[in-house]
């Protein structure tokens, strides 16, 4: 049966004025209800295992998820801690009241308190960051980049790693503040920090001897105890949760999102029950966590919320802290007698493996012979269904092309008929032009011709005027004579 899963909730707001949704924080029950938005306003509400309310002290909610994670450390379980979040959220590990440090104190404090001279326990501390395909030791001058190895225990770590015992506390956690100073720095000043993938891994590996745990009542067993506490940091924007994986590499990167989406598609299938189909040798980082993921350790998670971002973000964040509630994982207690099996597995793990290349690089002649012989077969068959296809191609090519000479023509056809009637066009508007001139100079004659008809005319009326005029005068003279008065007196008399 899987553990339960601890999930624990960092709030927080870094902008001004009303969030884009409607949130309300039970600090007593740890949970944050939402009003969804919309005609039908519904309420969800998230329950978590702890809380970190910018309104509390942030000490107080640290110390809740610290002693979890020892308490399982003590009694010889392995526990991980994954925490999602921006660079501003890394404050909640690495500040002076976070939980790296808060962890370290109160692991001296048990040291301190359990001491045996004899056989003294021991508890060391890695730092390590992911970046890409590569693991950087970060207490290591230089931080080179080292391999994934099993060590003694057949746990998984960097080769080489260098460890800090946590008993020497001021110098342990002056290294790891300025570890992840360098890294901040890092990030703020390169121009692709949104960008860049950056999975911080503390690693906290215990040995417990029998006479301290007995003096501590935590168990009463006579065997040795061994633990590892992991806390997976790990540098991300909500869009990390969205299933398009396109999104995802357009916001970080090809590079960056490759091995991020990697380590989520994990999470996500030891969620859903289905570990056995991940294959954890494609990325660096699930092959470095492979132990944690759904493996042999107590499983932890923490997601930084901030209140002032849009809501679809928002609500991503919060509906994957309902779904991490079902990460599977088998812890087992890590006694020697266990570890010892571990290794002993590991090792003939290892050597079924050199053997199956060996078989597999030498092999036998006869079934290399009926290998290239079907291989043969298989060559033969696809040469002819290539050479089929080939043809097929050809004749479709050949009939496309013949197609498109004809096309090509017919539009050659068209543009001809086209030309000649827009040839057609212009001669017949050029010649009803040069009629329409012709009227127009025609009519212009005629309305000539009518005025001159008009003047002549006229002054054939006047001739014919005067004519008359000139008639009555001979024929008045003529009647004078013959009444014999003269003419004179006949003209006054007619003026008269």
């Amino acid at each position: 049966m899987s553990p339960i899963t601890k999930v624990y909730l960092n709030v927080r707001k870094t902008g001004e004025g009303a969030s884009p949704l409607k949130c309300g924080l039970d600090a007593e029950a740890q949970s944050i209800h939402v009003v969804l938005p919309g005609l039908m306003a519904s309420q969800k509400s998230y329950h978590f295992d702890g809380m970190f309310d910018p309104q509390q002290p942030p000490k107080e909610a640290a110390r809740v998820v610290v002693k979890d994670l020892l308490a399982k450390c003590l009694k010889g379980y392995n526990t991980t801690l994954y925490h999602f979040g921006r660079q501003v959220d890394r404050d909640v590990l690495t500040s002076s009241t976070g939980i790296v440090q808060l962890f370290i104190k109160h692991v001296v404090q048990y040291l301190e308190a359990t001491s045996d001279p004899y056989e003294p326990s021991t508890c060391h501390v890695q730092l390590v960051e992911v970046v890409g395909e590569l693991i950087r030791d970060l207490l290591k001058n230089g931080h080179d980049s080292v391999a994934v190895k099993h060590d003694d225990h057949g746990w998984l770590e960097p080769e080489d790693g260098t460890y800090l015992d946590v008993r020497e506390e001021w110098s342990c956690l002056e290294r790891i503040l300025k570890a992840t100073s360098a890294v901040a720095i890092l990030n703020q000043s390169a121009s692709d920090a949104p960008e860049r993938l950056s999975v911080l891994v503390y690693t906290f590996k215990f040995r417990l001897s029998p006479s301290r745990r007995q003096t501590s009542g935590s168990d009463s067993s006579a065997e040795t105890l061994y633990a590892k506490c992991r806390i997976v940091d790990v540098l991300c924007e909500p869009e990390l949760f969205a299933d398009n994986p396109d999104q995802l590499a357009l916001q970080y990167g090809a590079y960056q999102s490759g091995p991020l989406s990697l380590l989520w598609n994990a999470i996500k299938a030891c969620s859903m029950n289905e570990r056995e189909h991940l294959d954890f040798g494609t990325c660096v980082a699930t092959q470095f966590l492979k132990d944690d993921l759904g493996g042999n350790a107590y499983p932890a998670f923490m997601f930084s919320a901030d209140l002032s971002q849009p809501a679809k973000s928002l609500m991503r964040v919060l509906e994957t802290s309902k779904l991490v509630r079902k990460f599977r994982a088998c812890p087992v207690q890590n006694t020697e007698h266990f570890l010892e099996l571990q290794r002993r597995a590991n090792a003939l793990r290892n050597k079924s493996k050199g053997a199956d290349e060996d078989a597999h690089s030498s092999g036998n002649d006869l079934l290399n012979i009926s290998k290239l012989k079907s291989m043969l077969e298989y060559l033969h068959r696809r040469t002819t269904t290539l050479e089929t296809i080939k043809a097929e191609l050809q004749s479709k090519l050949r009939q496309s092309e013949e197609e498109r000479l004809t096309l090509r023509k017919e539009i050659l056809d068209v543009k001809i008929e086209a030309s000649e009637a827009f040839r057609a066009v212009g001669e017949q508007k050029e010649s009803e032009e040069s009629r329409s001139d012709n009227l127009r100079e025609a009519s212009d004659a005629l309305r000539q011709a009518r005025a001159e008809k008009a003047e002549v005319q006229s002054d054939l009326r006047e001739a014919l005027a005067a004519l008359s005029n000139k008639k009555s005068v001979k024929s008045w003279s003529a009647t004078c004579e013959q009444i014999e008065m003269p003419a004179g007196s006949c003209s006054r008399t007619k003026t008269k």
